[in-house]
């Protein structure tokens, strides 16, 4: 998600369906209660949760029916 911020802010946007500025300030406010914790493995981030929700609440389509989520790839999951 980040490397799609710096590269492409429209396709950013239509993605989150909000600026940056604004994806920005809704997870400083949400972000002590989204995040998450495992022994286990690495949690998903908080920027992470936040961007695919709000893609779900926006289309409405699970996150396997929703190809822009590949953008979303943890690159360490290689």
């Amino acid at each position: 998600m980040a490397e799609l911020r710096q590269s492409d802010s429209e396709m950013y946007a239509g993605y989150t369906r909000m600026s940056a500025d604004d994806f920005d300030t809704l997870l400083l406010t949400i972000k002590e209660d989204i995040m998450g914790s495992s022994r286990f493995r690495m949690p998903i981030s908080p920027e992470i949760k936040l961007a695919v929700t709000l893609r779900y609440l926006a289309t409405g389509k699970i996150i396997t029916n929703n190809n822009k989520n590949a953008l979303m790839a943890d690159p360490r999951s290689d």
